[in-house]
């Protein structure tokens, strides 16, 4: 049983799995159908691939909040596309789609500033190889959430050879070295998805299926109870002295 290490680090994330047309709203750390989407396209999968639903199945997933940033909202307008009376789109003479003239405002949330270690178990080894493999050379470029969010280097940390909650517990904090020098040590938090069959603490409607834009489908997902580990060295260590 390997897993396969990630740094998520940006100026900005955004990890919606609720969000209306006007509000796109994002989560306080990353989603499976966010992270399944990131290696789909570093794959090069079309959104509509069968093999997206197998990603997901085969991969367990687990997060440590290193740097849990801070959530801004974003101001925008959009423009929405012109109609004929039949429904069609309407382009103009040189094949541009031609846009209403009144904007609309739209809300979108941002987490900023935060760093995440990402876990994936898999208990075939070769497959967890493709799947370091074709992130480390994607075909499409990553990015952490939305288009607009691309994620610093590096990403991969390497596969390590102990299940996911080993791998999260003793990994080195990827924290910016400007948090670390301001908080000295931290109590992070850990989120596991559960094994197949086993019991959840709770839900969460962000396993993909289909990332197809006419029907996107995703199922449920089991989530352990939430540990916590220590990052980082207190200034007292009495233990130090043993």
């Amino acid at each position: 049983m390997n897993t396969l290490l990630l740094r998520f680090a940006a100026p900005l994330q955004a990890w919606g799995d609720e969000s209306k047309y006007d509000i796109r709203g994002t989560r306080n750390e990353p989603t499976k159908s966010g992270v399944i989407g990131m290696i789909a396209a570093a794959m090069g999968l079309r959104r509509d691939s069968d093999e997206i639903a197998e990603i997901s199945a085969k991969l367990r997933m687990g997060i440590r909040v290193d740097q849990p940033g801070i959530v801004i909202r974003d101001f925008h307008t959009a423009l929405s596309p012109a109609y004929s009376a039949g429904g069609d789109l309407r382009y103009d003479s040189a094949g541009n789609l031609i846009r209403e003239k009144n904007p609309f405002v739209t809300q979108r949330y941002y987490l900023c500033d935060a760093r995440f270690l990402v876990g994936l178990e898999c208990e075939d080894d070769s497959y967890l190889q493709n799947v370091e493999k074709a992130l480390n050379a994607p075909v499409f470029p990553l990015f952490l959430g939305r288009r607009s969010c691309p994620p610093s280097l590096p990403v991969l940390l390497g596969v390590k050879e102990c299940d996911l909650e080993t791998a999260l517990k003793e990994a080195e904090w990827i924290a910016a070295d400007w948090y670390v020098e301001q908080k000295g040590v931290i109590r992070a938090r850990i989120i596991t998805e559960t094994h197949p069959g086993h019991a959840a603490w709770h839900t969460q409607m962000d396993q993909p299926v289909s990332f197809s834009p006419i029907h996107r489908r995703y199922t449920l997902r089991g989530l352990n109870k939430e540990q916590y580990v220590l990052l980082g060295r207190p200034e007292h260590d009495p233990m130090i002295a043993l």
